[in-house]
């Protein structure tokens, strides 16, 4: 699954799902994927799917500089329709500062957290990303920059990048669509 060198164990959130176990792997995988660096094609936190954090945390989730990024975690009793809870994007785990235009602290790009972004936003050009994500990151991965975006009702719907995109203003940061933050 993922290399625990440089993955924390807390980020791998697909094995906390009900009835989850490895042999359904190609449910995690999305079938766009375009990343062809050796150590990104395989490893399945890479280029596929991304779980909200500002609605999930990891039992492991020690950075202190980022809890305004991330959130309360929920209960499934809390969880409401218009919760964004998955994605596709350039890692496992995603919070709106990835989809920042300035994003509130210094992305360290030495993380794989660092490295998640929302597929097809022209904000990813200025990212510093591993090898093998830049064309995933900038160009997407599905027609005129979409992403598939599942929700709490559990219905899937295609979005534009953009809608995702936060952008930093003069009050705060300001979202295109709610849908990263828990109402």
């Amino acid at each position: 699954m993922g290399n625990p060198s440089y993955d924390r164990l807390g980020w791998w959130w697909f094995h906390f799902l009900q009835g989850y176990d490895d042999t359904k792997e190609p449910l995690l995988r999305c079938p766009s994927k375009s990343l062809s660096h050796p150590r990104l094609k395989d490893n399945v936190l890479y280029g596929n799917y991304g779980v909200n954090r500002s609605v999930f945390r990891s039992p492991d989730d020690i950075q202190q500089q980022r809890e305004e990024f991330v959130g309360t975690p929920l209960s499934s009793g809390d969880v409401t329709g218009s919760n964004l809870l998955i994605a596709d994007n350039g890692y496992s785990v995603t919070s709106w500062w990835h989809a920042a235009d300035v994003p509130p602290s210094p992305l360290d790009s030495g993380i794989g957290e660092d490295t998640a972004y929302v597929p097809g936003l022209e904000i990813n050009k200025g990212k510093i990303l591993l090898p093998g994500q830049e064309q995933d990151a900038v160009d997407g991965r599905h027609p005129n920059k979409t992403i598939n975006v599942g929700f709490g009702d559990n219905h899937v719907s295609t979005l534009k990048a953009r809608d995702l995109f936060v952008e930093k203003t003069t009050d705060g940061y300001v979202n295109r669509r709610p849908l990263w933050s828990p109402k």
